[in-house]
């Protein structure tokens, strides 16, 4: 023990000077005192990188378990400084949110195809049951989330269920909270049901493009489908996008369980697309919002017909943009 004593007093001096240097360094940019120079921002990843050669040479051939306990803190501390990202949290969500999302959305072509085709034939599916039998409409939709309507109402009560109208402000907050609360949830499902390989979240988006169908045709039935569309395009738009993205999530988490690489387990594949799948969730949650705010606020004061066609539009127009700045980054990365 003695002797091993000795080496350690040793390896202290040879390594000591290195040491404080490093932590002169560490200690400037935590006191937040002037800028480091270039020259010294350049020593930086070198003393790190020194040290935690200290530290392997300890941990193999010193004895001083307090002199390898200090090296660890010390290198995970100039770890976290050398490494770490220099934005604050504020910066990491402006580059989320304009590159990292869109990028995101763009890595996901095949996952985005599948899931709006399975919207796609629920809604026709839909569709096509209420045409055939409109009294099967409450067997799609239940009638609380109906809200009035369906192919048994009146025309004129079908009608003023489009009408506009400025709600109260305390109205409207409670209505947009109320549907972000029921859309996030749906969004949550379609992404974390792809755990269980996908299947649910398949059954939940054919589901929601039934319950659009139906509805589709329950205003058919009335003559009033280019009006229920352009009332439901204020908000629908950007509604049925995020779903398809959230149920783009659950599907890429689906895709690391069935198809991992040969030199691959499952699971870590599963983690691997659960990275991804997470993020396009969590921009879906983030898009949701504003589904609420256009649903619960704007849907109610723009009132023409042609007015909320020209709205949704708009808007989809805005998102096509706003996804195609992933393509563009990710172009510019190669």
């Amino acid at each position: 023990m003695a002797d091993g004593q000795i080496h350690s007093a040793e390896f202290r001096r040879t390594q000591e000077e290195s040491w404080r240097r490093l932590e002169h360094l560490l200690g400037r940019i935590g006191n937040r005192e002037p800028a480091l120079s270039q020259e010294e921002l350049s020593e930086l990843p070198q003393l790190y990188r020194t040290t935690l050669s200290s530290l392997s040479v300890a941990r193999n051939y010193v004895l001083d378990q307090r002199l390898i306990a200090y090296l660890e803190a010390f290198c995970l501390r100039a770890y976290v400084v050398v490494y770490a990202p220099r934005e604050r949290l504020g910066g990491l969500l402006k580059h989320g949110l304009a590159i990292g999302f869109p990028r995101a959305i763009c890595a996901a072509g095949i996952e985005l195809a599948l899931s709006a085709l399975c919207i796609a034939v629920g809604m026709l599916a839909g569709w096509a049951i209420v045409a055939a039998d409109p009294e099967l409409f409450y067997s799609i939709i239940p009638e609380s989330l109906a809200g009035g309507r369906g192919p048994d109402q009146t025309r004129e009560l079908m009608a003023k269920s489009l009408e506009g109208g400025v709600e109260t402000a305390a109205a409207a907050q409670s209505f947009v909270l109320q549907l972000a609360s029921h859309n996030a949830g749906i969004a949550l499902l379609a992404a974390g049901l792809g755990i269980a390989f996908g299947l649910p979240t398949i059954l939940l988006l054919a589901y929601n493009g039934a319950i659009l169908g139906a509805m589709l045709a329950a205003f058919d039935v009335h003559g009033l489908l280019v009006p229920f569309i352009a009332w439901l395009s204020v908000h629908g738009v950007t509604e049925l996008g995020d779903i398809i993205i959230a149920g783009a999530g659950g599907l890429t988490i689906a895709r690391g369980l069935l198809f991992p690489k040969v030199d691959e387990t499952r699971m870590a594949a599963a983690k691997r697309h659960g990275m991804h799948g997470g993020f396009l969730a969590a921009g879906a949650f983030a898009m949701l919002f504003v589904a609420a705010f256009f649903e619960g606020v704007l849907r109610q004061a723009i009132e023409p017909t042609a007015a909320r066609l020209i709205f949704g539009g708009a808007t989809a127009i805005f998102w096509l943009w706003y996804f195609q700045r992933g393509r563009a980054s990710r172009r510019g990365q190669r």
